[in-house]
């Protein structure tokens, strides 16, 4: 029940929402959100919710960051034959940066602490992949 959730295009993947909310409309490039200087992107929100949600179901951090490689995996094993070096990679760094930021945000909100959208933020423009990403435009591994 949680993979269906949470596998790509269905109702807990805010990837193709984000995207039919926030239209680039020229000041970003598509799929990114921006915040001050930085252009984050959509896929970031939708990891932190899994890491956050997936904590709160109670699957263990490890079960979450393989089950969300494999998942990219087979995510992956459409691309075109030009592409089929790509089929065996999963997630990025900067996937699991911001699954484990969702866990790092359940962990606080179990303690009481008390999280808003400048938490969230803050801790994605102060992350070091996240800071690479912003000067770079990719993951390190990308």
């Amino acid at each position: 029940m949680f993979y269906e959730a949470v596998k790509t295009d269905s109702f807990w993947d805010h990837k193709w929402q984000l995207s039919a909310l926030f239209p680039s409309m020229g000041l970003s490039r598509r799929y990114h959100h921006v915040y001050i200087d930085k252009e984050i992107p959509y896929d970031a929100w939708s990891n932190i919710h899994f890491g956050v949600i997936g904590k709160y179901c109670r699957f263990s951090e490890n079960t979450l960051l393989v089950g969300a490689d494999v998942a990219q995996k087979w995510s992956n094993r459409g691309f075109s034959k030009i592409e089929q070096k790509q089929w065996l990679k999963g997630d990025t760094i900067c996937d699991k940066v911001a699954i484990k930021l969702g866990f790092s945000i359940y962990d606080e909100c179990i303690k009481g602490i008390l999280i808003n959208a400048y938490n969230i933020l803050s801790y994605v423009v102060n992350d070091n992949v996240f800071k690479y990403y912003f000067q770079n435009g990719e993951c390190p591994d990308e």
